[in-house]
């Protein structure tokens, strides 16, 4: 399988302000692939997403902090990391 690249680029002037909620939340996938399920403003939202998912798509979700890096790793709705 051949990995395909996508940049993208955002022009914003000094007028416009983007703001993006500060958590990701991944599926983990077999082939050890993430695919990403949504954004979420706080941890606690994210793990309350992650409940939601995981009723139709159980599995290993991954939420990731944009501002500090840190990823958590949800398994059943309890953290592991």
């Amino acid at each position: 399988m051949q990995e395909q690249h996508v940049r993208t680029e955002l022009r914003m002037t000094e007028h416009v302000h983007l703001a993006m909620p500060p958590f990701d939340i991944f599926l983990s996938e077999a082939d050890g692939s993430v695919l990403w399920r949504g954004t979420a403003a706080t941890i606690e939202e994210a793990k309350a997403r992650i409940r939601e998912l995981a009723a139709s798509a159980p599995g290993q979700y991954i939420i990731l902090s944009r501002q500090t890096g840190s990823k958590y790793v949800v398994q059943g709705g309890n953290a592991v990391l």
